[in-house]
């Protein structure tokens, strides 16, 4: 047990950081050593992003990394672990994305269409009815990579 004269205050919280930092200010070189360290780890981080990008999609030119994660972002897709749930493929177009993605959840359904029916089945048609809601599309160097909005 801590023994305190009666005089002594426990500083804790705010309270603490205030006397610190009203008794201690912090010099410009701590502020920018800070500020390097913490930029340098931010751009590791996007390093590290940036290759696991790469590796899922098989993008190599770094222009396109970039773009394809500008876009990420505005749909709120920072970290590896949220462009894991949201990355869905990368197709030729949107129809070939279509038709695969359906030909996956509704294969059984599919099989059992006169081929004439399948056939007919406007798959474009399918994206911007439908698809579009719940995907989004980066065209990037002819190829168009799909993620889920919904991640």
């Amino acid at each position: 047990m801590i023994s305190m004269k009666s005089t002594t205050k426990l500083l804790t919280g705010t309270e603490l950081d205030s006397y610190l930092a009203e008794r201690f200010p912090t010099t410009e070189l701590e502020t920018e050593s800070h500020d390097a360290e913490e930029s340098m780890t931010e751009q590791a981080e996007l390093e590290t992003f940036r290759q696991h990008v790469s590796e899922l999609t098989g993008e190599v030119d770094s222009l396109a990394i970039d773009e394809i994660i500008a876009e990420l972002e505005d749909l709120g897709v920072t970290t590896e672990e949220q462009f894991d749930d949201a990355y869905s493929g990368c197709y030729r177009d949107k129809e070939t994305f279509c038709e695969d993605f359906i030909g996956e959840c509704y294969s059984e359904v599919l099989e059992n269409l006169p081929t004439w029916l399948e056939n007919a089945i406007d798959w474009e048609l399918v994206w911007y009815q439908t698809m579009r809601h719940d995907y989004i599309d980066i065209k990037v160097n002819d190829e168009t990579y799909f993620f889920n909005r919904n991640f």
